[in-house]
């Protein structure tokens, strides 16, 4: 072998084994130890209001002393399923917070896939529906009642994540029978990893899609573009034709932005699109907190899936969990590139202490004498 190739090589093996050691200790934290908790994993189901099966987990904490204590309900995000994972990003997030609030605080609860997402049943087609959305809401939170029996009413909490802030808002605003049962059925609410612009459901969504096109970094002219076609998609509901051909052809950035307003006309989004624009979230926001409902709002300060001037207002009026992201994992400072790519796709990232802090004093600070209505 060639000398030089042979010094090459000996020094590349250790050099690259030694950054990836260094790669997985930084990257890597064992998963808690949750063997000692007190506390009964049991799965159970429950139907939704046009029949699809909707499979959950309770945790149900089985020490005496916590036969009063506060339960929470979460509403994963619609892309999500009940531990915060998607078929491309698995976070654990969710199911590794409903056993960290158990194990540090005592606070059983229960969580489910969305309709579509993990095992639970129904059309992908409907998985927006907020219609649908807000008769699933109903039906979690009855399966949590129904623990009660004959017992003391329990507090209930429910925290939303990501979009299923959206839909929980709507459903404790909507006149359908069953969720405005629920409504009166919760005792706090957590809003986690959303903001809301003050406008429609639907022109929240839409910033979440410009959002998304800006964070590509494309050309000024092509921001300015998508944001003249999303005035024009949410005052008239039209979206430009494309031009495929000759100099004047549409960038592919704006393409790919003008299908995601096609794909909103579509007949399967009308179950979101026409009540989103009827929808403002703000408003039923501003009359739960009016009527005296205990409402935290919490974003991770490094959450990306929000938009940077919402982001500043959650800043203002929420709470931050510090070092944060979307899913309330600490980022330990990651932000970009291929840190920030293995920090978000490793399922052992702790979540933030001071996140789970802020929703355990939440939630056991609710009334623990709570009258039935």
């Amino acid at each position: 072998m060639n000398p030089r190739r042979f010094i090459l090589f000996t020094l590349l093996g250790p050099a690259c084994a030694l950054a990836l050691f260094w790669i997985f200790t930084r990257l890597y934290n064992p998963e808690p130890d949750y063997s000692n908790f007190d506390a009964q994993i049991r799965d159970a189901e429950f139907v939704g209001p046009d029949g699809a099966r909707l499979a959950g987990t309770h945790v149900l904490i089985e020490d005496p002393r916590a036969q009063s204590a506060p339960r929470l309900l979460f509403v994963s995000d619609p892309t999500l399923d009940r531990d915060w994972n998607s078929p491309a990003l698995r976070t654990h997030a969710g199911g590794r917070l409903a056993l960290q609030l158990a194990t540090e605080s005592g606070i059983g609860s229960f969580r489910f896939d969305p309709r579509g997402a993990g095992r639970s049943a129904a059309s992908r087609s409907t998985y927006r529906d907020l219609e649908l959305l807000a008769g699933d809401f109903a039906g979690a939170v009855r399966i949590v009642r129904e623990l009660d029996g004959g017992a003391q009413r329990r507090p209930l909490a429910v925290l939303a994540h990501g979009e299923a802030c959206t839909s929980v808002l709507y459903a404790l605003n909507t006149a359908q029978a069953s969720a405005h049962a629920a409504a009166n059925a919760i005792d706090g609410l957590i809003l986690c990893g959303c903001a809301f612009s003050g406008g429609s459901a639907l022109e929240d969504w839409g910033r979440r899609l410009l959002w998304n096109l800006e964070r590509s970094d494309p050309p000024e002219s092509v921001r300015a573009r998508a944001r003249e076609d999303l005035v024009r998609f949410l005052a008239h509901n039209e979206v430009p034709a494309d031009i495929t051909q000759g100099d004047n052809r549409t960038p592919p950035d704006l393409i790919a932005f003008r299908a995601a307003l096609r794909y909103m006309q579509s007949p399967e989004m009308n179950g979101f699109a026409e009540p989103a624009r009827a929808f403002f979230p703000v408003q039923t926001l501003e009359r739960l907190e009016r009527n005296g409902t205990p409402v935290l709002r919490i974003v991770g300060e490094y959450d990306e899936e929000i938009p940077a001037d919402l982001l500043a207002s959650a800043r203002r009026d929420g709470r931050i969990a510090p070092g944060a992201d979307h899913f309330l994992k600490s980022t330990d400072g990651m932000r970009q590139g291929f840190a920030l790519a293995l920090q978000r796709y490793n399922p052992f990232r702790t979540l933030s202490p001071q996140a789970t802090t802020a929703i355990g004093d939440f939630v056991l600070g609710l009334d623990a004498s709570v009258d039935d209505d």
